[in-house]
């Protein structure tokens, strides 16, 4: 899924730069270590953000539709459609 459908697609309008900067984050993370998601951690030190900001705008992504996690299994964050 190209970007601009991601954007069509999410259920709130405005989706910022710096979210998806965290998308682009997830996908490059995910293809060093296609077995395994990024940590919230692993996310912040790759867009030298705090946790708490990356946490932010993942919630704010996944509510949007656009990336999803299983709250038991560490590691399980991925952009949906990928």
């Amino acid at each position: 899924m190209s970007v601009r459908e991601m954007i069509a697609n999410a259920k709130s309008e405005g989706t910022s730069a710096e979210q998806m900067d965290v998308v682009y984050a997830i996908r490059r993370c995910r293809n060093r270590h296609p077995h395994y998601g990024p940590s919230v951690r692993e996310l912040s030190v790759e867009l030298g953000r705090n946790a708490t900001d990356v946490y932010q705008k993942l919630a704010r992504l996944r509510r949007d539709g656009l990336v999803e996690w299983d709250e038991n299994v560490a590691r399980s964050i991925r952009v949906v459609g990928d």
